[in-house]
């Protein structure tokens, strides 16, 4: 089977973003004083680091078995109501023992226990105390048993308990698109974010900021003005292993971040499906599709930030709008990588769209629509008896306009 993307996925990975110089918000007075005295530069080393190559050609031929790569596989549906409503997942975490989503789409962060039960949505949309207009990222922050999200309209991080009880919230004076928190220190990707009245971390693709959202140093430099236009929404800082990873949009390298250093890990080597270097990103997204896809070649790309576990990497990427999923061993070196798979195991929906990972366990999602598709397959084809049990519970209670469903999978030591 080969996966083909859906033009309206694609519009939530790929977007056109159009940063301009729109004036400096009232909130952005004395701006400067979240810059420490002197912002430093933290270099990048690249000494050591594993190169993950791509096959050169995609086919039926060499089709992923799934069978051969999934150890284990599970779902858990959401329960849908009027104050559940999720439109796209976009960051999974657990806390106490629930899940908490980022619907970055309907501006929601929503908590449900491991049944999948509703238990609370954690802030509202407005412009009150403890309220945002579009969360963008979240962090659970152990150490201080609170949850943390970033609304980028307001410039607003609001710290919640794990009731969703309001405990306090700052305004970090300038623009970004995600951060992370590593001990009392934050990792804050600014990529592409309209810091005009910062200049010394306008050009920054990261920065490094103090608990009270000061600014101590920065990292990947690059020109705003004419890199600015080809964005994405995806998260490009993960936790993830113990540790935090960084993948640059359009980028085929994978980082290991901490406080004070930046180190190269992975490189993923496309081959001639790679991007040119240095190419264009001042482009529309239609510019983008044109130039560097059908119309002059398959080029390939990382089209979800890569998740790592214990012993295995899985990345999600795109080519001419369609899904190329691929699965690492970090003991072997083996790459189970295709367009084109072979479902195997009756009670696996495919490949999800992976969005996370929790210890070993990576988590995705599937629309509500592809359950009622693969339980319609089984049985058109006679195979509902392959089923167990309990996944014929599940399907048969999941309607086609309910919320999605979380995937959970383990990987096999292939």
């Amino acid at each position: 089977m080969q996966m083909r993307i859906p033009l309206f996925l694609l519009a939530l990975f790929i977007i056109a973003c159009q940063h301009r110089k729109i004036g400096v918000p009232p909130e952005y007075k004395n701006a400067a004083e979240q810059l420490a005295d002197s912002v430093t530069d933290i270099a990048v080393t690249s000494d050591h680091f594993t190169t993950i190559r791509i096959p050169q050609r995609f086919s039926a031929d060499n089709e992923i078995r799934l069978s051969e790569v999934i150890d284990s596989v599970w779902y858990l549906p959401l329960e849908t109501n009027d104050s559940s409503i999720i439109s796209y997942v976009d960051q999974v975490n657990e806390y106490k023992g629930n899940y908490i989503i980022l619907d970055i789409l309907s501006n929601k962060v929503l908590a449900f226990d491991k049944k999948g039960k509703f238990i609370r949505q954690i802030g509202h949309k407005g412009k009150g105390p403890g309220e945002y207009l579009h969360p963008t990222s979240f962090v659970v922050d152990t150490a201080r048993d609170e949850i943390i999200v970033h609304d980028d309209h307001t410039s607003k991080i609001i710290h919640y308990d794990g009731q969703g009880n309001l405990k306090r919230e700052e305004i970090a004076k300038y623009r970004f698109v995600q951060f992370v928190k590593s001990g009392d220190q934050y990792i804050i990707n600014s990529d592409r974010s309209d810091n005009v009245h910062l200049d010394r971390i306008l050009n920054s693709k990261l920065l490094f900021a103090s608990g009270a959202w000061k600014v101590n140093h920065t990292a990947f430099g690059y020109d705003w003005e004419t890199q600015q236009d080809l964005a994405t929404n995806r998260r490009a800082l993960i936790e993830t292993d113990g540790h935090i990873n960084y993948n640059p949009s359009y980028s085929y390298n994978i980082y290991r971040i901490t406080d004070t250093s930046i180190r190269k890990t992975y490189f993923i080597d496309a081959g001639n499906y790679a991007l040119p270097e240095g190419f264009d990103k001042n482009l529309s997204i239609e510019d983008f599709n044109r130039k560097y896809e059908k119309d002059n070649g398959n080029k390939l790309y990382i089209s979800s930030a890569p998740l790592e576990s214990n012993n295995h990497i899985v990345l999600t990427l795109n080519m001419n709008r369609q899904y190329i999923f691929a699965y690492y061993s970090k003991k072997t070196n083996k790459l189970f990588c295709n367009s084109y798979f072979n479902n195997d195991i009756p009670w696996c929906m495919g490949p999800a769209n992976v969005v996370d990972v929790i210890g070993n366990t990576f988590v995705g999602y599937l629309n509500a629509v592809e359950v009622g598709e693969h339980r319609r397959d089984m049985e058109k084809y006679g195979l509902t008896k392959l089923l167990p049990p309990s996944f014929i519970a599940m399907t048969d209670a999941v309607k086609d306009i309910d919320n999605p469903v979380l995937a959970f999978f383990k990987l096999k030591d292939f």
